[in-house]
């Protein structure tokens, strides 16, 4: 690793930004602010996991996520985006009736969802996934999880290898397998195998990244998992309709605050 230190008298702007990056900065500002009103961590906590921002998260409490084996929550990851793509899709059926105009409206979103959230690994893996399901779908096909995982990877780890030394790429794929592979194996309600499926396949590749084992990673999770769609979900709604706001901020904040207080009772656990 290496890093330089610049410093300047004072900052030119070369260009301005994009009109895209533009729009999305000021979606993400404006989301910020209306998080505040939230209060706690649990308002510092709603704009990463919704938006991928976490301008206004405190060390203090990441390492607290961290610690509890929550940090797929600070940032979007790409739980966040196969919530947001099940809505859409959810949401086009409603009002579109014809499958294939429905998938290329869905891309469009996505696609802008991307640039939204900033293409982190995870994204990037759950988006690549997302366009061979929709492929598949428009094609008629039968959508396979293990193959989408496998193309994600292989065409991720082409376009910039070092994608596979990436330890976030690493956790992304390693959870998404464990959720295909082990989570039918194990002889539990879903939301239950989901978590622990995860968990179990990524636990080596923390340790081998950190040193730490977190014993209350688990439990954490399977407390966790119900509080992040409807966070997500309204969350999103909130960031691209601002006027919803005052309307779904207040429901936001019960589950948001819950998250926060999870992080913080299980950063007590050795």
């Amino acid at each position: 690793r290496s890093a330089a230190l610049v410093f300047a008298r004072e900052i030119k702007i070369i260009s301005e930004a994009k009109p895209l990056f533009a729009i999305t900065e000021k979606i993400r500002s404006r989301f910020r602010s209306e998080s505040l009103k939230i209060g706690g961590d649990g308002g510092t906590l709603v704009p990463g996991l919704v938006l991928g921002d976490t301008k206004l998260q405190s060390q203090e409490f990441t390492a607290q996520m961290r610690r509890v084996g929550l940090t797929h929550l600070t940032a979007v990851s790409g739980e966040n985006f196969a919530i947001v793509a099940a809505f859409i899709g959810w949401l086009l059926q409603r009002v579109i009736p014809k499958l294939k105009s429905r998938l290329v409206i869905t891309g469009i979103f996505l696609s802008l969802f991307v640039f939204l959230v900033r293409p982190s690994p995870s994204v990037l893996r759950a988006s690549v996934m997302a366009a061979v399901a929709l492929i598949a779908s428009a094609k008629g096909l039968s959508v396979r999880a293990v193959a989408s995982l496998g193309t994600a990877i292989a065409l991720l780890v082409l376009i910039d290898p070092f994608q596979a030394i990436d330890p976030g790429f690493a956790l992304s794929v390693g959870a998404t397998a464990g959720i295909i592979l082990l989570s039918p194996k194990i002889n539990l309600p879903e939301w239950l195998a989901i978590p622990i499926s995860a968990t179990l396949v990524c636990t080596p590749i923390i340790i081998a990244i950190s040193g730490t084992l977190s014993i209350i990673s688990i439990p954490a999770n399977i407390l966790a998992a119900p509080l992040v769609a409807p966070i997500t979900v309204l969350g999103f709604i909130v960031a691209l309709v601002p006027i919803t706001a005052p309307l779904l901020i207040p429901i936001i904040s019960p589950f948001a605050k819950l998250l926060a207080f999870i992080a913080h009772q299980g950063s007590h656990f050795p």
